[in-house]
Order: C-alpha cells, then sequence, then structure tokens
C-alpha cells in the first residue's frame, strides 16, 4: 500500500503498534508530528540533529541512516567522524562509506544520543529527487525512535 493510494487521506504512523492508522479527522488534543510529502511521494518528518532543524527522509525500507556527504562537509560541528567501513548501495555497487555520529539527534520529545550514519555523496539526480532533503532515516534511528 503506497502513498499513492493513501496520501489524500489523514493517517499516522504508530510505529509503537507497527501500524498506520487511518483517520476521519486529526485529533483535537493529540500530540501530532507533521510531516511532508515529496513530490515523488516520500514523506519527510522533521529531526533536530543538535540544534539545526532539518527534514529528513523516513524510510522504514533503508537499514541505517545514510546523510549526504556535502551536508556532513557544511555542518562538521554537528557530527564527528567515527571511522570507514565498505557497504553497498540500494543497487548493489560498492561503496565506502564514512560512519559518522551525530551527539544529539532530536525527534519530537525524544532524544537519542550518539547516533551513527553512513556519509556518501549524494549525486544530482537523487538531491533532486529529494527535494534536497540532505538525510534519509533508516530503521538504526526509527527502531530507537519505537
Amino acid at each position: 500500500l503506497g502513498l499513492d493510494l493513501i496520501g489524500d487521506l489523514i493517517f499516522q504512523f504508530d510505529l509503537f503498534h507497527k501500524r498506520l492508522n487511518i483517520l476521519d479527522e486529526l485529533p483535537a488534543n493529540h500530540h501530532t508530528f507533521p510531516i511532508k510529502r515529496l513530490k515523488p511521494g516520500h514523506v519527510t518528518i522533521p529531526v533536530k540533529f543538535g540544534n539545526q532543524n532539518v527534514d529528513v527522509l523516513f524510510d522504514t525500507g533503508a537499514d541505517t541512516t545514510v546523510i549526504d556527504a556535502s551536508y556532513v562537509r557544511a555542518n562538521q560541528d554537528l557530527l564527528r567522524f567515527v571511522r570507514s567501513e565498505d557497504g553497498t548501495d540500494a543497487l548493489g555497487h560498492k561503496i565506502e562509506s564514512k560512519l559518522y555520529e551525530c551527539l544529539s539527534v532530536g525527534i519530537g520529545n525524544l532524544k537519542l544520543k550518539h547516533v551513527e550514519m553512513a556519509a556518501f555523496e549524494f549525486g544530482s539526480h537523487l538531491r533532486e529527487s529529494m527535494e534536497e532533503t540532505p538525510v534519509i532515516l533508516g530503521n538504526n534511528v526509527i527502531s530507537k525512535a519505537i
């Protein structure tokens, strides 16, 4: 079930119960977490890296969180280099990743410490399709956020 079918509905991700709730209307007294839908249909959520607000692509299919190397270069005070590793991209091509640690990640009221992210250079096509969103939030963070 893709966002092409549910994109016009009011829904909420309930990660704790592992379900998607379709709502008639937003609850009046419920804290909501705004998401933005990109042109290709992917959704982003607001996350705080250190003291900086960033919209990140929410991807439950990604094992790990990845960050655009250009964002790392521009925000070196938010991230600390940990190590280099060999990995594969979404197409199965081998790539070298540099792992960085973000000392503080805030998702809503939740604060995560020492979150590792793999950095690589997002190509221009990826940057364009992600509408300049610099991070793909993967299950290594989503599972902690549950």
